[in-house]
């Protein structure tokens, strides 16, 4: 008989079942299935049977239950079997999990994020400080009363709807947070003055100090060591607090701040206003210029004393004086300054000068030193008490002062007064002076410039004025009969050939004249002129002859220019030939350059004054072209009417020479004959228009060989004469 118990007949994935099998007498084999799927997972006899058999399915990840069956088949020993089912429930696991800070400063906030599986229901937590709680996510704060780090934990445990339970466990590090504190050795004075913090924080030993001294200073320390700090001036008229700041921050970056007020007094600034020099005796007007000044004392250096803020005080005798100044605040911060005044004692100036009567240019002047002291005593410049001016009247200084001191004028007084010499001995604040009078007379006028000069047409010469002591005015005579000029410098142009006396004048003070002389040539220029001959010539023969007749030329340069022709009636004008003959002939070689040439001639006399002449033109004709064919075939269709022909038709109906178009006006007279071979005259024509066209007498000649014979005249005078035969050929019909 098969029977079993069930401890649990539901438990949550992950638990054992534990079944409890029910022994017979007669069972002897018990065979296990937990899954009812025909396997034996476990088989006992029944001597070894456990009174518990012990199971643990696979895990339940959810979200659903699992429901397995459990089969018992036993066997008794007459091989019979029974069989017995019986279902478990396997809940789905639940997973306890969260999220935090894990370190930070006491007191740490932390926030726990509860990442547990789904099907957790109910949260509790438990922390290491015996508190809980049963929020899903709560807040926490940890804290760290200690110097020293210091661990935490939170423990949470996670229920499911079928109460199958989790627990983690997670720890946390709290950094101590320091404590700061720290005293200065003194919270109130007057400035400037320096302040000693002591630093008695409490914090870890890796701390790092920041100190701010509330008057844009800052500082950082590692340690707790004390620390000095100035105070500059406090220029208020009230006292100034600083709230200084300690920041201490730890390796962990947890930090604490303190502040400790420090009340700093306006300072009190000593001055006065006063004239620090003068001469004896002097009564000193001192102004109180001080800040924060309540209360004042005066030692004015010869024993006397003043409680004063503004004294009057009198030096009767010369001397170097030390005046002391001690200013006190309301808050009794003090301050003192101390200045030199200097009484010096009052100096009498007194020269001779000599000559005191002279004519430019003798313009020197000796002054002679006869200043004293107010004991009588010399002075000079190597006395440092005093400074000197002489003023020697024409805005020059001498800034030195001896036994004699030599001037030299620049010129005499333009103003025609004298010139005031005036002595100045001075020291910062008082002054003694004195002038005496020289005259330096105006000189005498010198007439003076250049030059003796030459050249050609039209001369302008630029005179240099050179004269000297002329303060009136100059007369310029340029001896050419043009009207004199009254002006310093001048320029004249002569146009004509001669030697002219230029006379110039200049007039001084008083109007005293002096007159002086130079000498200005104008050379010749030539008269260029030429004839050539012939003016028109033709290749291969152009041949020119050029025939000079200048007046006064002596170099000679002839320009011979090509005008080459660009249409109606345009040129490019080209130089040609540059020829420094004086006559001389010429001839064309360069066939390829006819037409028109230009020729003229640039002279230059033996002064190498130069001209130029008028241009000539000369005309250079082609070499002409006459060219007869050695054969034509006549028309057959008669006659031509009269011979003429078209030099451009190309029927060779019609016998005449090739002559080119640009050519023909070089024949001036022209003869064409044709003969038979029997020397029978057979066509004659004058006109270079008419050619034979063939035919005799009305009748075309028969197809044989003929001779011409053409001569004639050239427009230059050229005769020429061609000769030759020509054939005369039938055309097929």
């Amino acid at each position: 008989e098969a029977r079993f118990k069930l401890e649990h007949k539901a438990v949550c994935s992950g638990e054992t079942i534990n079944i409890i099998p029910e022994k017979f007498p007669g069972n002897s084999d018990y065979y296990w299935d937990y899954e009812n799927d025909a396997i034996t997972d476990d088989s006992y006899s029944k001597n070894l049977q456990p009174a518990v058999v012990s199971h643990l399915y696979p895990s339940n990840a959810g979200p659903d239950s699992m429901v397995y069956t459990i089969s018992l088949r036993v066997r008794n020993t007459r091989n019979c079997y029974d069989t017995t089912l019986e279902q478990v429930t396997i809940y789905p696991y639940v997973i306890a999990d969260f999220t935090y800070d894990s370190a930070g400063c006491s007191p740490h906030y932390a926030n726990l994020v509860n990442t547990s599986s789904v099907n957790a229901v109910e949260s509790r937590w438990l922390f290491s400080d015996s508190t809980s709680s049963f929020e899903t996510n709560p807040s926490k704060i940890f804290l760290n009363t200690t110097e020293s780090d210091k661990t935490h934990t939170a423990t949470l445990i996670v229920t499911s709807a079928y109460g199958c339970k989790d627990t983690v466990i997670k720890t946390f590090t709290i950094y101590a947070t320091p404590v700061v504190f720290f005293e200065p050795d003194t919270i109130l004075h007057c400035s400037p003055f320096k302040v000693t913090f002591f630093n008695r924080s409490t914090a870890d030993p890796v701390t790092t100090y920041y100190w701010d001294y509330a008057d844009g200073t800052v500082d950082s320390t590692f340690d707790k060591s004390s620390t000095v700090h100035t105070y500059v001036t406090n220029r208020t008229d009230s006292a100034t607090m600083r709230n200084v700041q300690v920041i201490a921050v730890t390796q962990h970056g947890c930090r604490d701040t303190g502040y400790s007020p420090i009340y700093i007094y306006p300072i009190t600034i000593a001055r006065f206003g006063v004239q620090k020099a003068s001469c004896a005796p002097y009564i000193a007007h001192f102004s109180d210029s001080s800040v924060n000044a309540r209360y004042y004392f005066w030692d004015f250096g010869d024993n006397q004393y003043s409680l004063s803020n503004a004294p009057q005080h009198l030096y009767p005798v010369d001397g170097r004086y030390l005046v002391t100044l001690v200013t006190a605040s309301k808050n009794n911060c003090r301050d003192t300054i101390v200045d030199t005044i200097t009484v010096y004692p009052s100096p009498r100036a007194d020269f001779l000068i000599a000559p005191i009567y002279q004519r430019y240019p003798n313009a020197s002047v000796t002054l002679y030193n006869r200043s004293t002291d107010a004991a009588g005593t010399p002075i000079y410049s190597s006395d440092t008490v005093w400074t000197f001016r002489i003023d020697w009247g024409d805005s020059t200084f001498t800034t030195t002062l001896i036994d004699s001191t030599l001037h030299t004028y620049a010129t005499w007084n333009p103003t025609g007064e004298q010139y005031a010499v005036t002595l100045t001995i001075s020291n910062p604040t008082c002054d003694t002076s004195l002038t005496r009078l020289i005259t330096i007379l105006p000189p005498f006028p010198v007439a003076r410039f250049l030059r003796d000069t030459s050249g050609c047409p039209p001369l302008t010469v630029y005179f240099q004025n050179q004269s000297l002591f002329s303060s009136h005015g100059f007369v310029w005579n340029f001896g050419d009969g043009s009207p004199v000029e009254y002006s310093n410098e001048a320029s004249h142009t002569y146009t004509e050939p001669g030697i002219y006396n230029v006379q110039l004048t200049a007039i001084g003070e008083d109007g005293v004249r002096d007159v002086t002389y130079r000498n200005v040539r104008v050379f010749n220029v030539p008269s260029p002129k030429f004839y050539v001959e012939p003016k028109e010539v033709q290749y291969p023969e152009a041949v020119i002859n050029v025939v000079d007749s200048t007046r006064m030329g002596e170099f000679y340069h002839w320009h011979l220019t090509y005008l080459k022709p660009l249409g109606h009636d345009e040129y490019d004008t080209i130089p040609y030939e540059v020829i420094h003959s004086k006559t001389f002939s010429y001839t064309f070689r360069d066939t390829s350059k006819y037409g028109k040439f230009l020729i003229w001639l640039e002279v230059e006399s033996d002064s190498l004054c130069p001209a130029v002449s008028d241009t000539q033109e000369v005309i250079v004709n082609p070499q002409p072209v006459i060219v007869f064919p050695n054969a034509f075939t006549p028309s057959l269709d008669g006659p031509s009417s009269g011979g003429k022909y078209n030099p451009r038709d190309n029927s060779n109906d019609i016998f005449f020479p090739y002559v080119p178009a640009d050519r023909t006006f070089m024949i001036d007279s022209y003869r064409l004959e044709i003969y038979d071979r029997w020397g029978e005259l057979l066509f004659v024509s004058d006109d270079l228009s008419v050619g034979w066209d063939g035919y005799y007498k009305g009748s075309l000649c028969k197809q044989d060989v003929y001779v011409y014979r053409c001569k004639g005249t050239y427009i230059n005078g050229q005769k020429f004469e061609f000769k030759g035969d020509v054939t005369l050929l039938h055309k097929s019909w």
